[in-house]
């Protein structure tokens, strides 16, 4: 194996996709967390307290533009500022807690998430470089609940942060004001509809055709799905939210939040400056009524999507369904020339193609056998001529038929055998026999192992008896005058195929068997009995089934195109 392939089989693109998920994510909520947690309001007081200060930093760097050496100034002015905002050293707060707390290194749990990941895929694995056989289910369902793991993974990701930072700030003692709540809510938000996004939208794209593919290669790769999965509405809608609605709010919120000085003010009763108020409160009065116009619309788009778009696909689905269990009747309105509508007019077309095909067999069985209409439709393709096959025949032929059928006219002798043949069709299906042709008052009759049947013999003699019964049944009827017939069986080896030209095929059986079958019923005449078989299907019964029938063995007996005499047994 080398060694593209072998990281190939490792999937990294997809640890790469959902790294870089990750690292977008942190970038941008941890710089809100990081400027929206700052003290504004306390630096602007400060900055007012210390102007003096200040200026003198400003205009001893003016004088030595070397900003690299540090003034006495700025020592001192380093110094207020720690002892004004609590600030130790130079480290940040993060730094300083991840070092004392050890729960606090763990707030962003990437390394767990890769873990998890792997763990996860294992099975996957194990069959990915297995290279055989068909994946099992537990493999499968792996895969198709892989999307949605890579979507929720950053959310858990993103609330585990959000719990670590405020627990641990609470047991350090630090004060958790209500802004400082809502500002990391909002950076988890963030961090975790845009890591979901990332992992919703592109990661699944490399799911389906660099892991999906590959473990269904061998099997199941046209077949219908289960598992856990993001609908049409919920991708959609985590578009809106992650790229439209989050931003909208953020536009809203962070000028809120840096001048909530002002609306303290405003609650307090205090007067603060009405022109500053009005600069500030006047853009962010516009931006919240225009903001929540557009994310009004947002929402009313999702519901017009489900409507339209999600409403559609159910329904066609449902259709689908319906027409998997039988159903060709079902179609599905066409009402637009978009993607919907040719979706829906092509699945129309669909199932007519399958209702005609459907017509087609339901009516070729009728004329020949739905058997072979089944095994010719699924051969499509095949070349079924020259196919040797150890079958059992049945001749059965109505006894004096030329004189009955001089007493009906040729509509009346149609309906005659219709009737007949009705009756005498029923047992030989019911045994899994296949009738190959009615050739006049004859019946052809196959029983052969092609169409799945194995115990041909005893199937062929069990039709044979209950044609027996079916012919008294049709002569109690009284609706003709009663009628015998004779009925010949014999087994042995012939050739099955497709017989005829390029236009016009049958589907036939040809051989010596075949003729032998059909002497075999002539000398039912002969030895005065209905029905007759040849030596070789009784030695295909089985013991106990010959003890079950009543079989007389007759005088050899040579027939009409055979040299050597043949064995025949009467079913008294």
């Amino acid at each position: 194996m080398n060694l593209r392939l072998f990281l190939k089989k490792l999937f990294i693109p997809l640890y790469l996709l959902f790294l870089i998920s990750i690292i977008l994510s942190s970038i941008l909520s941890g710089f809100f967390e990081f400027y929206s947690n700052m003290p504004f309001e306390e630096m602007a007081k400060y900055v007012k307290n210390n102007s003096d200060q200040i200026l003198e930093v400003m205009n001893e760097h003016k004088e030595n533009p070397d900003f690299e050496t540090r003034t006495e100034s700025d020592i001192k002015l380093e110094k207020s500022l720690r002892n004004e905002f609590g600030v130790e050293d130079d480290r940040s707060v993060n730094e300083r807690l991840s070092e004392e707390y050890f729960f606090y290194r763990t707030r962003n749990p990437v390394g767990f998430m890769f873990l998890f990941i792997i763990i996860y895929l294992i099975p996957v694995y194990r069959y990915n470089f297995k290279e055989d056989g068909e994946p099992d289910e537990k493999t499968v369902k792996r895969v198709l609940n892989l999307p949605v793991l890579m979507f929720v993974l950053p959310w858990i990701g993103a609330i585990w942060n959000l719990i670590i930072k405020l627990i641990i700030r609470d047991i350090d003692g630090m004060e958790i004001t209500g802004k400082v709540i809502s500002n990391f809510i909002a950076s988890a938000i963030m961090y975790g509809s845009l890591a979901g996004f990332i992992n919703s939208w592109h990661t699944t794209r490399y799911i389906n055709r660099g892991i999906a593919a590959q473990v269904f290669r061998n099997s199941k790769l046209y077949s219908l799905k289960k598992g856990f999965t993001l609908n049409l509405t919920a991708r959609v809608l985590l578009l809106i939210v992650s790229l439209g609605i989050i931003p909208l709010v953020l536009s809203i919120y962070i000028p809120v939040v840096f001048n909530s000085w002002m609306f303290k003010a405003i609650a307090e009763g205090s007067q603060p400056d009405l022109v500053v108020t009005g600069q500030i409160f006047g853009p962010i009065i516009i931006i919240f009524l225009v903001n929540l116009f557009f994310i009004t619309a947002q929402f009313f788009s999702i519901f017009t999507f489900r409507r339209n778009i999600q409403g559609p696909i159910n329904i066609l689905i449902e259709r689908m369904q319906t027409v998997a269990k039988g159903d060709f009747t079902t179609r599905s309105s066409v009402l637009s020339a978009d993607e919907i509508g040719k979706l829906k007019g092509h699945f129309n077309m669909m199932v007519e193609g399958l209702e005609e095909r459907e017509k087609l067999r339901d009516t070729f069985g009728k004329f020949v056998s739905i058997e072979i209409a089944k095994k010719l439709i699924d051969t499509s393709g095949i070349d079924l001529a020259g196919e040797e096959i150890e079958t059992t025949v049945m001749f059965a032929d109505i006894r004096s038929f030329t004189s009955i059928s001089e007493g009906y006219t040729p509509r009346e002798l149609i309906d005659f055998l219709n009737d007949y043949f009705s009756y005498m069709v029923k047992p030989i299906s019911d045994n899994h026999g296949v009738v190959n042709k009615f050739i006049g008052d004859c019946i052809m009759a196959v029983f052969s192992p092609v169409f799945g049947l194995e115990s041909h013999a005893e199937s062929a003699v069990t039709a044979a008896l209950e044609m027996r019964e079916a012919l008294d049944m049709f002569n109690s009827a009284g609706k003709y005058p009663p009628i015998r017939h004779g009925i010949g069986v014999h087994t042995g080896t012939l050739i099955a195929g497709n017989v005829g030209s390029e236009d016009r095929k049958e589907y036939t059986v040809i051989g010596d068997t075949v003729n032998v079958a059909s002497r075999i019923e002539s000398q039912t005449k002969v030895y005065e009995t209905d029905i007759l078989i040849s030596e070789s299907t009784y030695s295909h019964l089985s013991n106990e089934y010959i003890r079950q029938i009543a079989a007389v063995k007759n005088e050899p007996v040579t027939v009409r195109g055979k040299s050597k005499p043949i064995t025949l047994y009467s079913l008294s």
